[in-house]
């Protein structure tokens, strides 16, 4: 039986996730029931210059996600796990799991998310704020991924940011000088434009990095 993995953070985003998983050049859009993406993931200077809060994902029965799912080769798991340290790789139960694009089709297949438990979640703070780079790698993915099934899967980068919880105003620009490797951002106008409209509070708050 195919692995699946499901992508709900930087993994949507084809650059990023090819680094761990090269094949992984296909991702099509799926929504996720079952759980909650939220703020509270923390890791210290591992990759990344100065310590910052991920996004994760915990169960909820109430919630669902938009994100990806592509194929993940068995050989490459274990790369993809050193990746997600900190995070548990949790098997979804069948129909958590549904295609965005036509026909609508529940994964068929072995399929994994990377999750915290609720009682593990640390929200951001001035120590590990949320970093505008890694903001920059999910939506971009999102914005790719709506510009690949235009007619399907509605505004992909509008609902990234509708179902996450834990936007908070600890929350640095680091563009000039990413915390997370350089990269470019060729969506930035658009994915400021978004986050100003749906987190005017926070984004008015995000200060410098320097």
């Amino acid at each position: 039986m195919p692995q699946l993995m499901i992508g709900y953070g930087s993994l949507i985003d084809e650059a990023s996730r090819r680094r761990t998983v090269p094949d992984a050049v296909e991702a099509l859009p799926v929504t996720v029931h079952g759980y909650r993406r939220t703020w509270g993931h923390r890791m210290d200077a591992v990759g990344y210059i100065g310590a910052t809060t991920f996004l994760t994902a915990v169960p909820d029965a109430t919630a669902a996600l938009n994100g990806v799912a592509f194929e993940m080769p068995e050989e490459r798991l274990s790369a993809l796990d050193l990746r997600e340290r900190g995070y548990h790789r949790q098997r979804l139960e069948p129909g958590q799991s549904r295609m965005a694009v036509p026909p609508h089709d529940v994964l068929d297949a072995d399929t994994w998310i990377y999750v915290r438990d609720p009682d593990e979640l640390r929200p951001p703070d001035e120590q590990y704020p949320i970093i505008q780079s890694y903001v920059d790698v999910c939506m971009t993915g999102c914005i790719d991924i709506a510009q690949s099934h235009p007619n399907a899967c509605g505004d992909f980068a509008r609902d990234f940011v509708d179902t996450t919880d834990g936007w908070s105003e600890r929350w640095v620009n680091d563009r000039l000088y990413p915390r997370r490797p350089q990269r470019d951002v060729p969506h930035a106008r658009e994915i400021d434009t978004i986050l100003r409209e749906l987190l005017p509070d926070q984004f008015a708050a995000i200060r410098i990095d320097r």
